[in-house]
């Protein structure tokens, strides 16, 4: 059986506390390198997972996206653009 090895020291703090996101994709995608039957070298400090497999090397950061600390809504651009796009480009009959 494999097991997850912190190699930063605060997995658990942080698991528990500010960053479960970011620390549950990291336990996903250590489930998932495993079932692949990758060997990890955890000797560097970055990127989170360092491979060797049947096909050759893999190097993985694991990162999420977390909303705004300020709590400004971001307008998606393809919204915007077709929210204006359709409001001007309406064709009327007489």
């Amino acid at each position: 059986m494999h097991f997850f090895e912190d190699v930063d020291g605060n997995f658990v703090e942080q698991f528990q506390t500010t960053a479960f996101d970011a620390r549950f994709s990291e336990l996903y995608l250590f489930a998932l390198l495993t079932e692949q039957r990758m060997i990890f070298d955890r000797s560097y400090p970055a990127p989170d997972f360092v491979c060797e497999g049947l096909t050759g090397s893999l190097f993985v950061e694991s990162v999420t996206v977390i909303p705004s600390r300020r709590g400004d809504i971001v307008v998606e651009p393809m919204r915007a653009i077709l929210r204006n796009s359709s409001s001007t480009s309406r064709i009327t009959c007489p």
